[in-house]
């Protein structure tokens, strides 16, 4: 990934490397702002409407939020331990590994989250 192109600003090896700290991080951080925004948004759109069906449905979404924010969290976890090792890859200038460790942490993930909404799915 030579690139990352992010709201017009592009993030490359010589901002990360030699640029501004401040500015590599405030660009790198957009996404994570940007995303923790939507769940945000998501989860009080869920509960908008669900308070119009009745109180049984508020409190099933209140048991079910601890659930879903371990998901979120195993996912974060996984990606902030990747984004370290992919890190020191390409500090290293090592981009095959560090090509393969973004691919792993794609992956595991993913695998998680599909392990979960099997287990989910049979549950309910």
């Amino acid at each position: 990934m030579k690139n990352i192109h992010l709201f017009k600003k592009t993030i490359d090896r010589e901002l990360i490397v030699n640029g501004s700290l401040l500015s590599a991080i405030l660009c790198l951080s957009i996404s994570i702002i940007f995303n923790n925004f939507l769940q945000t948004l998501y989860n009080l759109t869920d509960t908008y409407w669900l308070g119009k069906i009745g109180k049984e449905s508020v409190a099933a979404i209140t048991v079910v939020t601890p659930v879903q924010n371990v998901i979120i969290q195993f996912g974060q976890g996984i990606s902030l331990a990747g984004s370290v090792l992919i890190s020191q890859f390409f500090g290293a200038k090592d981009n095959e590994n560090a090509r393969d460790m973004a691919e792993h942490v794609f992956a595991s993930p993913m695998i998680f989250s599909f392990a979960a909404a099997f287990i989910c799915f049979i549950s309910s």
